[in-house]
């Protein structure tokens, strides 16, 4: 890992922090839209009020995150496609994107806060507006996330590269990273998992059209920016885990989840472990290929690299294995 730089280690923070912001206000938006307008079943209703609301405090976590890496980023650093496909803007197009985007992060913070005060005090008004303030915050972090970079022309190749890339990791890292959040939130609740997870299908086909938001970025830019370097191997890698990963995911442990769950079940045995090591693959490789693309500066060999992502996912493994335990035992005490 000899080379990385910190300021590297906080463009990465900063991308998953948007990201996870984006991707936690455009579900929870999703989820009161339909609790509101489109269900009229009680538990339903409240499970997706209950659901929304606790995105809504998920995505402000994800903007202290954003915020931590923004202070430190006072400059910004390549664009690397997780394809393996590198391009550099210029240290000019980083600084006219750095201080375009200082009045809306500025807005941003504003704008939670005035959230948090009519949660505080005035709830009634916070109910009736809660959709529109996680759509309003979903269309900001959209911006701040995709204008990393301005090259001063708005439809460029370059520059639609630049807003693809940026904005589609609202769609892959932070709808994974909002799943994962869901089903840690779910996972003593049978109530809620029945009515949650049957959007899983649809919000895991999301993921694909934001892997297809980075290919197309790609196309491009293909002919200028290819690059056979370690970052490139490691991705291709990662994205065909990911793809292999998504078709088991989305396909025969997805229709096994939701039938057990149907029946008044959690999920258990051995597609519980299975459950458990998807999970962890697609965390892991999202936010590998995340790393990977904000750290160019990275010079460890390939082996290191994918030896490192193996563990991680054996660790993450480990750990849902641990939490399930003693969440076990807790809960056969009460």
């Amino acid at each position: 890992m000899t080379g990385i730089d910190i300021y590297e280690i906080a463009s990465f923070i900063r991308q998953v922090g948007l990201a996870l912001a984006g991707g936690m206000s455009l579900w929870g938006f999703v989820f009161l839209l339909v609790a509101r307008f489109r269900t009229v079943d009680r538990e339903k209703k409240e499970t997706l009020e209950w659901a929304g609301h606790r995105l809504f405090f998920g995505s402000l976590i994800a903007c202290v995150l954003a915020g931590v890496g923004w202070l430190v980023l006072w400059s910004t650093w390549p664009a690397l496609a997780h394809e393996g496909i590198t391009l550099f803007p210029t240290g000019e197009e980083y600084a006219k994107a750095f201080y375009m985007t200082i009045p809306w992060n500025i807005v941003w913070i504003f704008f939670s806060a005035v959230s948090l005060v009519l949660y505080g005090w005035y709830k009634n008004i916070f109910e009736k507006m809660l959709p529109w303030i996680l759509l309003f915050q979903f269309l900001l972090v959209s911006f701040l996330i995709s204008v990393y970079a301005w090259t001063g022309s708005l439809f460029s190749a370059e520059q639609i590269f630049f807003y693809f890339h940026g904005f589609h990791s609202i769609f892959t890292v932070g709808t994974v990273l909002t799943l994962d959040f869901l089903v840690l939130s779910t996972r003593r609740s049978i109530v809620k998992q029945l009515y949650l997870f049957p959007f899983f299908p649809s919000i895991s086909k999301i993921i694909f059209i934001g892997l297809g938001l980075d290919f197309l970025s790609v196309a491009l830019v293909f002919g200028q920016a290819l690059e056979f370097s370690t970052r490139f191997f490691v991705a291709q890698t990662v994205v065909s885990i990911l793809i292999i990963n998504g078709v088991f995911l989305a396909g025969p442990l997805t229709r096994k989840i939701l039938a057990e769950i149907r029946s008044g079940n959690f999920l258990s045995g051995r597609w519980k472990t299975y459950a458990m090591i998807s999970g962890s693959i697609s965390i892991v490789s999202w936010v590998t290929i995340t790393f990977i693309d904000y750290v160019p500066r990275l010079q460890a060999p390939y082996v290191v690299i994918m030896s490192c992502y193996v563990v991680l996912i054996f660790c993450g493994i480990l750990i849902n294995k641990i939490v399930d335990y003693y969440d076990k035992r807790f809960f056969e005490q009460k």
